[in-house]
C-alpha cells in the first residue's frame, strides 16, 4: 500500500516502510475481550458469612505453631479461648497478611531508632575527638 503511493524516485529510500503494508503478527494484535460471565459463574462468586460454609473451603486449615502465633497476634483468637482445630483459609490468610504488615512496621521503626541512635553516638564521638585535637593543638603552642 505505502510503497505503491510513493513516487518512483523515492521508492528505494522507503524500503523499510514496506513492512507497514503487511498485516501485524498475532503477538502484536489487540487482545479480544474475555466473554461475559455466565449466571452460574456469578452465583459461585458470592461471599459467605462466618456461619456459612464455603464449598471451596470444606476441608479447612489446620494451624501449626507459627500460624497459632499469627492468630493470637492479630487477635483472631482471644486470650482465654483455645485454638480451633480448623480455621478457614480466608481467616488464616488475613492473619498472616496482618502479621506480615506488623513485622515490616516493626522493622521499619527499629531501623529508624537505630539510625537516630547511631547519629547521636557519632556526634558525641566527634565532639570528643575535636576536644582532644584542640587540647593537643594548645599544648603544642604552649611548648613553643
Amino acid at each position: 500500500m505505502m510503497a505503491a503511493r510513493l513516487p518512483a524516485t523515492s521508492r528505494g529510500s522507503f524500503r523499510a516502510l514496506g513492512c507497514l503494508s503487511r498485516p501485524a503478527p498475532a503477538c502484536l494484535a489487540r487482545p479480544t475481550p474475555p466473554p461475559a460471565p455466565t449466571a452460574a459463574a456469578l452465583q459461585c462468586a458470592r461471599t459467605y458469612s462466618e456461619g456459612e460454609k464455603n464449598p471451596a473451603n470444606i476441608a479447612g486449615y489446620h494451624p501449626g505453631k507459627v500460624d497459632k502465633f499469627a492468630l493470637r497476634a492479630t487477635r483472631k483468637v482471644k486470650k482465654g479461648e483455645e485454638y480451633p482445630e480448623e480455621v478457614s483459609y480466608d481467616t488464616m490468610t488475613a492473619a498472616r497478611d496482618k502479621l506480615r504488615v506488623m513485622v515490616v512496621t516493626g522493622l521499619t521503626v527499629a531501623a529508624g531508632v537505630g539510625a537516630i541512635w547511631f547519629i547521636k553516638v557519632r556526634k558525641q564521638t566527634n565532639k570528643q575527638t575535636i576536644k582532644q585535637a584542640y587540647k593537643a593543638y594548645l599544648e603544642s603552642i604552649m611548648k613553643k
